[in-house]
């Protein structure tokens, strides 16, 4: 599969650490939850080039 690993993406762009990453990612689940929604975060979730889709639904 084509794309970047989403926790070194975020550690390039950002500057984030594993840990600053790991908290973010149970913060969100448990902001999620309290709304009703399920996010459901792996170790090998890639982050992709969405360009071509956006020029797509403009």
């Amino acid at each position: 599969m084509e794309g970047q690993n989403l926790r070194e993406h975020l550690a390039e762009k950002y500057g984030t650490t594993k840990e600053d990453s790991i908290r973010a990612r149970e913060n969100l689940t448990n902001l999620g939850a309290e709304l009703g929604f399920r996010f459901q975060y792996d170790d090998d979730m890639k982050m992709l080039n969405t360009f071509e889709s956006h020029i797509l639904l403009e």
